[in-house]
């Protein structure tokens, strides 16, 4: 239904000026109203706030009813201008809505898994959703002039200003033969304008006398999309049942609408028509019924033998968008009528990874109980395990491992649920995968084990647990870091030293030449350079430049650093690739501690 929603809407209900957004809100363009006219608009605006609550889609509904009116018309401006529900929808909750429920009122309107990703989920489908509603819309117009009183259409001559319903009457009556004007176009006769009025207004006794076998398929057609937007089953009944002329496309045209607006009476009606469901058509209606969260659609339709397993186009079946919303009843109904836990869509997920990844324990647990194979990987070579390590949901780790998933299933970067567990800290989890024997020293492609990464990130527990099951302290990554250099150079001092405990060797280097004891320099950690000097750090290890710990000390005026490493034997006369000692050094940058170096040096002649 081709319209001009731009004029109905601005103009034959809300005749303000446009709108633009300053600081969240929106304010008129024009600034040089007059107060006569803005308590003129401001008296429209009781009239709007009634209307929006009655006939707005859900987040501009939510909108209109708990923040600015006016805002909610300029959304329903942008949604005629994309046309687009999901890109709006987002726009609207991205501002407004903070809490979980209205989130979740976002979710039942779209209809479709909302995650992450939601911005790759383009589905056409969203985009004819948005049109039926915009439809509606019109058509919700066209009653309220049909229905209101006429003698109200005037201003009162006694009052000022006219009442909302009496302004709003007179603007729809200056619209009113252009909206009836575009509803006839495809009208070429008294009987077409007679039939689409008489539906438009849902009167089914009227239609039936109104039918005849010589009325056009358009106009057919048009009575049952203006009947279908209503939700008047009775006159879809009526229309299929007396029209010969409506095609099997347009008869799962009309069955797909049934499901995507969750009117169970209609789709039981066109099934038991034998409408086709969804062998041959492109549209998956279990689909849509599973992410309406309408069981008793979803067992209507397996009734009449929908393919259970059906991928939409992003390969997703009925039972894993059951898994991501965490709809377990349903689930249950698809799993009852053989659904395949085992199906993987585009990105090789299966429900059970979905369900993983949305932390619905509840959906795990029922796969894993139907025999949903718990080791199958998506395309990132994710396991759930992997998947439930990095969620850090210790239920459901557990519920994996009691059905044996493995514990050692490495994903593309070759690391395991230990490895992700360690890396974020969730110890329970780390405490869970060793006691079912995991591999404590597996280490993916650049060499980082649990041990570097829990080091690395300064999780003393879990360094401490890993070591207690023989953990290698002295395992390097490929540019030879040791678990005990990360641990120095981010000064977790209480790791170094538990490292240390465990037999960590203080000298090993990194690719640089760089020891732990060369960091705790660098930062100027004493108390961590007095444990690696303690545990046999040696003092004069050089970097491929020739710079030792002293010469950083020196240069970063770490002044007990200094000391302590000359009072320990550090070599003060080394020398560096350029040919300076840190005794040069300390002029420059030290000059009151050049005596202690000095006094070290007679000490050493003497």
């Amino acid at each position: 239904m081709e319209v001009d929603l731009k004029a109905i809407i601005t103009q034959a209900v809300y005749t303000a000026p446009k709108f633009k957004i300053i600081n969240g809100e929106a304010s008129l363009n024009d600034t040089s109203c007059s107060e006569e006219q803005d308590r003129e608009r401001l008296t429209k605006d009781n009239h709007i706030k009634s209307f929006l609550s009655s006939n707005l889609i859900e987040p501009l509904k939510t909108l209109a009813e708990y923040h600015n009116k006016r805002l909610a018309c300029f959304y329903l401006e942008r949604l005629r201008q994309t046309r687009d529900i999901e890109e709006v929808s987002i726009e609207v909750s991205k501002i407004y809505f903070l809490s979980d429920t209205q989130k979740q009122t976002l979710k039942q309107l779209v209809g479709f898994v909302y995650q992450e990703d939601i911005k790759e989920r383009e589905d056409l489908q969203l985009k004819q959703f948005c049109n039926q509603y915009l439809d509606r819309i019109l058509l919700s117009l066209i009653n309220h002039l049909n229905t209101s009183d006429q003698s109200k259409w005037d201003k009162q001559k006694n009052n000022q200003y006219p009442k909302p319903l009496e302004l709003s009457n007179k603007n729809l009556k200056m619209r009113r033969d252009s909206l009836l004007q575009n509803m006839r176009k495809i009208c070429i006769n008294d009987d077409d304008i007679r039939i689409l009025d008489a539906v438009s207004n849902g009167e089914v006794e009227l239609v039936k006398k109104l039918l005849n076998p010589e009325i056009r398929e358009g106009v057919v057609n048009k009575a049952l999309e203006i009947a279908l937007y209503d939700g008047n089953t009775e006159l879809i009944k009526v229309l299929l049942k007396n029209a010969c002329k409506v095609s099997t496309g347009n008869k799962q045209e009309i069955l797909y609408s049934a499901v995507l607006f969750k009117n169970y009476d209609l789709v039981k009606y066109m099934l038991e028509e034998e409408i086709e469901g969804n062998r041959g058509n492109s549209k998956p209606l279990l689909i849509y019924a599973v992410a309406n969260n309408r069981e008793d659609i979803v067992k209507l339709l397996l009734k009449y033998e929908a393919d259970v397993d059906l991928k939409d186009h992003q390969g997703m079946t009925a039972l894993m968008i059951a898994a991501s919303w965490g709809f377990k009843g349903i689930a249950e109904v698809l799993l009852n009528h053989g659904s395949c836990p085992d199906k993987q869509d585009n990105n090789g997920r299966t429900a059970l990874i979905i369900a993983v990844m949305m932390d619905y324990t509840e959906i795990v647990e029922l796969l894993i109980s139907r025999g949903a194979n718990l080791n199958t990987a998506d395309n990132d070579r994710d396991t759930a395990l992997i998947k439930a390590s990095c969620k850090g949901n210790l239920k459901i780790i557990k519920l994996l491992l009691a059905g044996k998933a493995d514990t050692d299933a490495r994903d593309g970067y070759q690391r395991t649920a230990l490895f992700y567990a360690a890396s974020k800290g969730h110890i329970e989890i780390v405490k869970v995968l060793l006691k079912n024997r995991a591999l404590v020293d597996t280490s993916d492609y650049e060499g980082y084990t649990a041990l570097i990464k829990a080091a690395d990130a300064g999780h003393h527990r879990i360094v401490k647990l890993l070591l207690e099951y023989n953990a290698n302290p002295n395992h390097s990554t490929r540019e030879q870091y040791t678990a005990l250099i990360y641990a120095a150079s981010n000064m977790h001092t209480g790791i170094v030293q538990t490292l240390l405990e465990y037999n960590a060797n203080p000298n090993l280097a990194n690719y640089e030449g760089a020891t732990p004891l060369f960091f705790a320099a660098l930062k100027g950690c004493n108390e961590m350079a007095k444990l690696l000097i303690k545990y046999g750090a040696d003092l004069d290890t050089q970097l491929y430049d020739g710079t030792t710990s002293l010469h950083v000390a020196v240069e970063f005026k770490k002044e007990e650093i200094i000391k302590l490493l000359v009072n320990s034997g550090a070599n003060i006369k080394i020398k560096n690739k350029c040919g300076s000692s840190p005794v040069s050094l300390v002029e420059c940058y030290c000059p009151g501690l050049l005596n202690i170096l000095l006094k070290k040096e007679d000490f050493n002649k003497n």
